[in-house]
């Protein structure tokens, strides 16, 4: 398939934006899709074949609702945590989404309808990549009640420190409603198809493995310092607007990583969901 844009090149990036009139499919080559803004490639793949080797997928997972309309990012680490490539799931511009959304009778079906589409290009980065482990940044269960205050035990043990290095600030489960559910949907989705999911806190991975919380460019320089390699400062200034949550999404991947050598701590119970964290 050619490119839309241009007209010459293959294309190799299907993006679906939200647009005033209604969503809109593109198919564009790298090129055309730069010079309009699109990261959907943050870095540069390698052009390599994919190695024998694990690999991992880190999924920073956003809510979609009528009012926090956020965007979901996505990375991978090879086992050598060379960084394959990390991108987000362009839905255009947010002027364009809450446009649509206030002339919109059923913003609902509008809202389930990206659900849809953003859920079919996360399982088929999954079909392709073939991950490890997929580790996903957002609650994947419900608090049933055991700890009280809307939190799931894992919630609570990283509140008070049990376990842990250190107590962690987060948001009770209950809290996080379009998330939560999201994520239970997504990680039932990438189970059946036989992907191992996760949950992941990248707040928690960055706060137990010394990484600075200041600005994007001390969070990569952390990560760099843990050892992730071709993620250079050019490659964090190509993700644009959506840096804090790529970079979410290439730790979610690394906590994969460290999980997949038994570097990792699993906090809560069978009922209500476990959490990984780094030792």
């Amino acid at each position: 398939m050619l490119c839309e844009s241009c007209k010459k090149s293959e294309a190799t990036i299907h993006t679906t934006a939200v647009t005033e009139k209604g969503i809109k499919t593109l198919s564009l080559c790298e090129t055309c899709a730069a010079k309009q803004g699109i990261p959907v490639r943050a870095a540069v793949a390698t052009g390599r074949k994919k190695p024998a080797g694990p690999s991992f997928l880190g999924i920073d997972l956003a809510a979609i609702t009528r009012s926090a309309w956020n965007t979901t990012a996505f990375a991978v680490l090879l086992d050598n945590l060379e960084l394959k490539f990390a991108g987000v799931l362009c839905l255009g511009e947010k002027s364009a989404r809450q446009a649509l959304l206030k002339k919109s009778t059923d913003w609902q079906e509008i809202v389930h309808q990206f659900v849809r589409v953003e859920n079919a290009r996360l399982l088929q980065i999954c079909h392709e990549e073939r991950p490890t482990f997929v580790a996903i940044d957002a609650p994947l269960s419900l608090p049933k009640g055991i700890c009280g205050y809307g939190l799931r035990e894992c919630d609570y043990m990283l509140m008070k420190g049990l376990g842990v290095k250190e107590k962690v600030r987060i948001i009770p489960t209950a809290r996080l409603g379009a998330l939560t559910s999201r994520g239970i949907h997504l990680r039932e989705i990438l189970g059946l198809a036989g992907h191992k999911v996760i949950e992941v806190h990248p707040r928690s991975s960055y706060q137990f493995l010394n990484v600075s919380l200041g600005s994007a460019e001390k969070i990569r320089s952390g990560l760099v310092r843990l050892g992730i390699k071709r993620f250079s400062p050019a490659a964090l200034a190509r993700m644009g607007k959506a840096k804090r949550d790529m970079l979410d999404a290439i730790c979610a991947a690394y906590t994969a990583w460290l999980h997949y050598r038994k570097k990792t701590i699993s906090l809560g119970n069978d009922l209500e969901g476990h959490l990984i964290v780094p030792k």
